[in-house]
């Protein structure tokens, strides 16, 4: 591939991108050269650095949002409302320890699940309240967790990602 065919492919990418940062939940939205990043860390950290800032300088990026996890946000292309988030046309709710007492009065349909922050949450719990496609399990939750999901998910034949021991997850949003 040329390079300017490479460079007009990576400006026109509309991707999501979960990311293992270990004790910190790390979620990217990328809509052309333009990078919405949800995390905790601070842009000196050093996990940051060696893995949200490479990931930014390899797509290319020249705008990015950093967005804290309990931060709200509103955009063209990117919202972030409190749990739920809407990145063009797929909607991301974080199951976090905030979620674990809430009872929707309808279920709320989404594309994706991510389950963040080791709430003490069952597959039913979550399911009671959201329709979802997919779940993601990031490295913040404790192993004993993860196993319980994902056997959980596994007997409701759900599709399921769990990002400890894995880079990343990309979903292309195009």
């Amino acid at each position: 591939m040329s390079f300017s065919y490479k460079r007009f492919r990576s400006g026109n990418q509309q991707e999501i991108v979960f990311l293992n940062l270990r004790k910190n939940p790390g979620l990217i939205c990328k809509s052309g050269n333009e990078a919405f990043v949800l995390t905790d860390l601070k842009t000196h950290d050093k996990t940051f650095q060696y893995s949200v800032q490479q990931f930014l300088d390899s797509c290319q990026t020249n705008k990015i949002h950093l967005i804290g996890i309990k931060q709200n946000f509103a955009n063209a292309v990117f919202t972030k409302q409190k749990s739920l988030i809407q990145f063009n046309s797929k909607l991301i709710f974080l199951a976090d320890p905030d979620f674990e007492h809430q009872q929707f009065p309808q279920k709320i349909k989404t594309d994706v699940v991510l389950v963040t922050g080791n709430p003490k949450i069952s597959l039913n719990q979550i399911t009671q309240n959201l329709t979802f496609d997919f779940l993601v399990i990031d490295a913040t939750n404790s192993d004993y967790h993860i196993k319980k999901l994902a056997d959980e998910a596994a007997a409701d034949g759900r599709k399921i990602f769990i990002l400890k021991r894995n880079y990343c997850l990309r979903i292309n949003s195009n």
